[in-house]
């Protein structure tokens, strides 16, 4: 009998997640500005001129829904989406895959591939 052994990567990594950070290119792009309702009605954005953002996040759990809300910034640098907050005393920066189509707006975040699609809220007249 031949036993073999090698040292080979864990096929998961060891310890808690970590998230990816991503650096931030390009510039705020007025296609993109506009408030963003989430049609899961789990998140929100609202992308302005000046590159600032405000983001609802939802979530839900035995004791009912959480609303995270938070100010940050974004960027456009074609295809992608970049949404910046702090989080605690960290900066995250978040990069999406996004596509625009009119009044709709599909994020899909990179590394997990997770969609979100977005409609733009029209102001009230």
């Amino acid at each position: 009998m031949v036993a073999t052994f090698g040292c080979q990567k864990p096929e998961e990594p060891d310890g808690p997640p970590v998230r990816k950070t991503y650096v931030m290119s390009g510039a705020p792009d007025p296609a993109f500005v506009g408030n963003w309702a989430g049609k899961d009605k789990m998140s929100n954005l609202e992308l302005k001129e000046d590159g600032s953002a405000k983001i609802m996040a939802a979530t839900l759990s035995a004791s009912g829904r959480n609303e995270t809300r938070l100010n940050g910034e974004w960027k456009v640098d074609k295809p992608n989406l970049f949404l910046k907050y702090k989080s605690g005393a960290s900066d995250v920066t978040l990069k999406y895959e996004a596509k625009l189509n009119g009044d709709s707006l599909e994020l899909i975040q990179a590394g997990n591939n997770h969609k979100n699609a977005y409609q733009r809220v029209k102001p009230k007249k």
